[in-house]
């Protein structure tokens, strides 16, 4: 009567256009869908769906088909109540409503859909999908220091779109800076920058980066100096 599959977490390029004054937001990034279930729900029990993503956001979509039942589809976060998605009785074709959350990597996402109407089932399909923005390890900017003539390297995720802007940010220090971005593992940078003592932040926006993994390597220069850094890649 019901099927739950899980999925891998598989990059596809998403854009939602969202209503801001129903909690939607706007997410632009990679798509992967977390979870996905589909049954009746009888008023005796309420189905469930829980996932703890490890992506930036997620988007909750509830599709109630056609059949009777007024129905409710309750979104929590860590047992937080964040919205409530409602579906009246009588429809008699298929209706879908979403929710995005926000700053839920790591936390348990977990959606109960009930059934309000005696008698009467309702049958539903349930995503959660997954929205990374960030490509960097732990969809979150990789920070550090770096002393005299030392370097990190930082390897992203593969881009699932067509233009990815790399961020590389001084947070402290004054040492001058080398920044190498390389396409995968190829030997030589195909896009480099001298980081000055007194500059900030170098940002590149890269075009024909779909299904791209590029690697971002920041250099210090100095000897004595320690160089402060932030470097993040962001799927545009």
């Amino acid at each position: 009567m019901k099927n739950c599959r899980l999925f891998a977490l598989i990059p596809i390029c998403l854009v939602f256009a969202l209503n801001l004054s129903s909690g939607y937001g706007q997410a632009n990034g990679c798509e992967s869908i977390l979870a996905e279930r589909s049954g009746t729900v009888l008023p005796a029990g309420p189905a469930r769906v829980t996932v703890t993503p490890n992506t930036d956001q997620v988007v909750v979509e509830v599709t109630k088909n056609p059949s009777g039942a007024e129905t409710l589809a309750k979104i929590y976060v860590d047992d937080v109540l964040k919205s409530t998605l409602s579906f009246p009785n009588g429809v008699t074709y298929a209706r879908t409503e979403r929710y995005t959350a926000t700053n839920v990597n790591g936390k348990e996402v977990k959606v109960v859909i009930s059934n309000s109407s005696v008698g009467l089932k309702s049958d539903y399909e349930c995503k959660i999908i997954g929205i990374t923005t960030s490509l960097a390890p732990g969809s979150a900017p990789v920070t550090g220091n770096l002393s005299g003539q030392t370097q990190k390297s930082v390897e992203l995720s593969p881009a699932c779109g067509d233009q990815v802007r790399i961020i590389v940010h001084r947070t402290s220090g004054q040492a001058v800076g080398n920044i190498f971005v390389y396409n995968g593992n190829s030997a030589q940078p195909f896009q480099s920058h001298v980081l000055g003592k007194d500059e900030v932040q170098k940002v590149f926006v890269l075009t024909g980066s779909t299904n791209r993994r590029y690697r971002v390597v920041l250099k210090n220069q100095s000897i004595g100096n320690f160089l402060g850094y932030s470097i993040n890649g962001i799927q545009l």
